[in-house]
């Protein structure tokens, strides 16, 4: 079967474009990303946690908090 050179490019260069959208540059290796980790601080202050269910959602990798997981190779959060 024939590969279409056009279709090759175009497919890398959206992986490209999908990998600096996802990471925003950023270097993940297993850490999340800083707007993910934004993103869930906020949600958890707009919560009344009385019970101290989240209270390991604290510190900079958010992929290590408890019932939080992250893709490993771009650290976007996955729940």
């Amino acid at each position: 079967m024939e590969k279409n050179p056009i279709l090759s490019i175009l497919s890398a260069i959206l992986c490209l474009i999908t990998r600096e959208l996802s990471c925003n540059g950023e270097s993940v290796s297993g850490n999340c990303l800083k707007a993910d980790r934004e993103a869930l601080i906020d949600f958890k202050n707009g919560l009344n946690d009385s019970s101290n269910r989240l209270s390991s959602w604290r510190g900079g990798n958010c992929c290590q908090w408890d019932g939080i997981s992250c893709e490993n190779t771009t650290g976007i959060v996955i729940l």
